[in-house]
């Protein structure tokens, strides 16, 4: 079954966090199921008060709004990974409390028999620091391996730069919705990154970046 809309639904309506997606999916088997239940149901699990529960089952009403959006996506390449998919990274799958959905756009298939090493620094760089973080991006495509960094300005650019400039396979994982590309001169590079690679954010599409945003907010 195709849960998309019903985890997006949770997630970006029902202000589901982490945590809290995977106590409804113990208690009631399916994403699904949760709009099915009633709201003493919900509000009986630990930390969901029964104002919580009406607002994730009020978030149902918009299935069908979300099912449109995930066709307009789908013909504008970008797609979504949710923790019940065979795609979604066994890396990720193995934290305490997994981003129940990625949405990305490009390549991604996170192959865990591919070296992959994360590359991050200053966004204020000096020219010597950039130029070394690029050829660490060309040396570890060259190997084989992932360069996965976050697209900031500074270091995470200029590794991602290195692993393009040498068609290697380089994943952009953002602190912002896909069609809020931060920063913005970073837009380009992020669209070269799609041709072997992928950009992706557990963020609601149009999500602006946040200085120490880590997971989207007023969430349980």
């Amino acid at each position: 079954m195709d849960y998309r809309s019903y985890i997006i639904a949770l997630r970006e309506y029902g202000r589901v966090g982490p945590k809290g997606f995977q106590q409804l999916l113990l208690c009631f088997g399916s994403p699904d199921k949760v709009f099915s239940a009633t709201i003493e149901e919900i509000s009986e699990l630990p930390r969901l008060s029964e104002e919580k529960a009406k607002v994730i089952l009020e978030a149902g009403e918009k299935l069908p709004e979300i099912g449109r959006m995930i066709e307009e996506m789908e013909a504008n390449d970008i797609h979504i990974s949710t923790l019940l998919d065979e795609n979604y990274p066994d890396i990720l799958r193995q934290l305490d409390d997994p981003p129940p959905l990625l949405y990305y756009k490009g390549e991604f298939s996170l192959d865990s028999s591919l070296p992959t090493v994360g590359i991050i620094g200053s966004t204020d760089a000096t020219q010597d620091g950039i130029a070394a973080a690029v050829a660490l991006g060309k040396e570890v495509v060259s190997q084989g391996g992932v360069v996965v960094s976050g697209l900031a300005k500074g270091i995470d650019a200029a590794a991602h730069l290195g692993a393009v400039a040498n068609n290697g396979r380089t994943y952009a994982v953002i602190g912002s919705g896909l069609l809020s590309i931060y920063p913005k001169e970073n837009t380009s590079l992020a669209e070269r990154i799609t041709e072997n690679g992928a950009v992706i954010s557990e963020y609601p599409l149009k999500a602006p970046f946040s200085i120490g945003q880590l997971r989207p907010a007023t969430e349980s």
